[in-house]
C-alpha cells in the first residue's frame, strides 16, 4: 500500500447501533475486522433474503429492495449469533455489493 493513499484515510462506514457513533476506519482495518468475524471463520448457515438470528444486521431498513446474503455462526430468531449481511443491488449487467451489515 502507499503511503498517503486513499486506503489509509479512516472514513465513516455506517453507524454502531449500540453507541449512535460512526463507524471510522480505513478500508484496511475494516477488512481485517471483517476477517475475523465469527460468522465468517464458522459459518453455520447462509441465507438469501431471509433473516437467520434475532438481532442481525439491519440491511434491509437500508435497502429494502436488495438482494441480502446472510452468513451467521448460529442462532435462530430468539438467539443473538454472529452474522454478516452482504447486501448486493443489480446494476446494468451486475450484481454489484453496496453494504455490509455486521452483528454479534
Amino acid at each position: 500500500m502507499q503511503v498517503g493513499s486513499a486506503q489509509d484515510v479512516a472514513r465513516p462506514w455506517g453507524v454502531d447501533p449500540e453507541s449512535g457513533y460512526s463507524v471510522m476506519a480505513t478500508t484496511e482495518e475494516l477488512f481485517d475486522e471483517l476477517g475475523k468475524s465469527p460468522a465468517l471463520v464458522a459459518t453455520e448457515r447462509i441465507s438469501v433474503n431471509e433473516p437467520i438470528a434475532a438481532g442481525g444486521g439491519n440491511a434491509r431498513e437500508f435497502f429494502p429492495d436488495a438482494t441480502i446474503i446472510e452468513l451467521s455462526n448460529g442462532g435462530d430468531q430468539d438467539t443473538v449469533s454472529a452474522s454478516i449481511q452482504l447486501v448486493f443491488e443489480p446494476r446494468e449487467n451486475f450484481w454489484q455489493l453496496v453494504g455490509i451489515a455486521l452483528s454479534g
